[in-house]
């Protein structure tokens, strides 16, 4: 009686495949994500994994760095909630000593290609409504709210209080020269205790920009 059976050995390309494709299993890229909180003071969040990795719903990252344009002068933020959705990307290797010290590191973590996230907002299952309502960055060296074609400034508050403040001052001096009943010195008293009422209480100006 034979020993022998009829099961087939694996050919060496099948079995480089199968290592190819293990190996190719443990190199993370990127995926989609869900919110679960967000700490704007640090800029971090948890993250929920959208999409299963090998047939399992991986837990959820914590202290995901989210990444908003900008650098050291300025940058844009703005307010991310549970459950909005983000793209999650993979670096190759830990960046945790980096991101701790600001100095080049070795990784802490030797785990090659592993879950070492960064969060980038704004992928959505489904875009957003477009109203009409929105900001444009970089015309001319500007920042237009509510339409790529608007043209009028924002007034300023303190440039507002400064115009208003000169026409009262040249109200003021010409009342100085007034000698009828009520004039003189009484009504530029009465008018410098007006304007300073009135400057004290303009709400006209925007001391920072908002746009409805």
């Amino acid at each position: 009686m034979s020993l022998e059976t009829d099961i087939d050995e694996p050919s060496w390309n099948e079995i480089l495949r199968a290592c190819q494709d293990q190996l190719a299993a443990r190199i993370h890229t990127s995926l989609p994500g869900i919110v679960k909180s967000y700490d704007v003071a640090t800029q971090t969040a948890v993250v929920q994994l959208a999409v299963q990795l090998q047939g399992a719903t991986v837990p959820a990252l914590a202290d995901v760095p989210v990444v908003w344009p900008g650098g050291a002068q300025g940058f844009f933020h703005a307010p991310l909630a549970a459950n909005d959705t983000v793209l999650v990307v993979f670096t190759e290797e830990d960046f945790g000593p980096w991101l701790a010290s600001g100095s080049v590191s070795a990784p802490a973590v030797l785990a090659r290609h592993g879950l070492h996230a960064v969060a980038i907002p704004g992928l959505r299952r489904t875009p957003l409504t477009v109203t009409g309502g929105h900001a444009t960055i970089g015309v001319a060296s500007e920042l237009r709210l509510g339409s790529d074609s608007a043209t009028d400034p924002v007034a300023l508050k303190s440039l507002v209080q400064s115009a208003m403040s000169a026409i009262w001052d040249g109200v003021i001096s010409a009342a100085g020269s007034v000698t009828a009943p009520g004039g003189g010195p009484a009504f530029v008293a009465a008018l410098t205790a007006q304007k300073a009422a009135f400057l004290s209480t303009l709400q006209v100006g925007s001391a920072k920009v908002k746009s409805t």
